[in-house]
């Protein structure tokens, strides 16, 4: 049997090859239809927040003490976010 390639879950570009769910329509760089499990992470578990995005201590850390932010709206990569978003991603 030969060996399947790995399908990409999620690029930094607009070809996606495999969706977490719904449709790969962009919307204004927001991702219509798309989910995200980060957006189900309850209040309780974050440390830092503001109107675009909110920090976590992530459970499998890159580095010691190292934090994601998470936007609250599902975006493909950073350059679809808007400058707001942005601004506020920085701040956290």
């Amino acid at each position: 049997m030969k060996p399947q390639k790995p399908r990409r879950v999620w690029s930094d570009w607009a070809d996606t090859e495999a969706p977490v769910t719904g449709s790969q329509e962009l919307n204004g760089g927001g991702m219509v239809g798309w989910s995200s499990p980060f957006l189900d992470i309850p209040v309780e578990r974050w440390t830092a927040s503001n109107a675009s995005a909110f920090a976590i201590f992530d459970l499998f850390p890159v580095s010691q003490g190292h934090p994601l932010v998470i936007t609250r709206r599902p975006i493909a990569d950073w350059w679809r976010a808007s400058p707001v978003e942005q601004r506020d991603l920085m701040a956290l």
